[in-house]
């Protein structure tokens, strides 16, 4: 024979949400009830973090977790220059560049670009512009991932080797 035992009910005390998000499920260990139309915070209203070059898992407590990062920087981004410059015809580098470690002039209008984050592989884009005031003609000495070499010419009716101002950019997988 069975005995159903009902028992005195009791004052339940219900507790505001205290969930914590994470990336697996885990049991918890309070004993407090929460109401079923409770409101949990999930979303804050921080603007998230800007792309960078590699993807990194944030430690805020709430979604989406503003302070992680995407990738999709320029680097990984095709159809954006990855790298830039200006050359004065003296051969140094002018202020403003973008992944540009150093100019050398090796003299007489031959220079020698070392980009300050590698290529993936020799296959990419360099565009070299002339100086406004003059026409320029540019014959590339070398392309390795992190560097490349060049030299200027005038638009004389015999080109010869000369100093000249231009602007560098290139595009390609990095």
């Amino acid at each position: 024979m069975a005995i159903n035992v009902t028992p005195i009910p009791r004052l339940t005390v219900l507790a505001a949400p205290a969930f914590t998000l994470g990336t697996a499920n885990a049991a918890g260990d309070a004993l407090s009830a929460v109401a079923s139309n409770s409101t949990i915070l999930t979303y804050d209203a921080t603007d998230p973090a800007a792309v960078a070059a590699a993807a990194v898992v944030g430690s805020a407590t709430t979604a989406a977790r503003r302070d992680h990062v995407h990738t999709g920087t320029p680097a990984t981004s095709p159809g954006v220059a990855k790298a830039w410059c200006y050359v004065a015809s003296t051969g140094t580098l002018n202020a403003g560049s973008y992944n540009i470690a150093s100019i050398t002039d090796n003299g007489g209008g031959d220079r020698t670009v070392v980009i300050a984050t590698d290529f993936a592989d020799t296959n990419y884009n360099i565009v070299l512009s002339g100086e406004q005031s003059a026409a320029t003609h540019y014959i590339y000495l070398s392309i390795a991932v992190g560097s490349f070499g060049f030299k200027t010419y005038n638009n004389a009716a015999t080109p010869q080797i000369n100093d000249r101002d231009g602007g560098i950019t290139l595009f390609g997988e990095q």
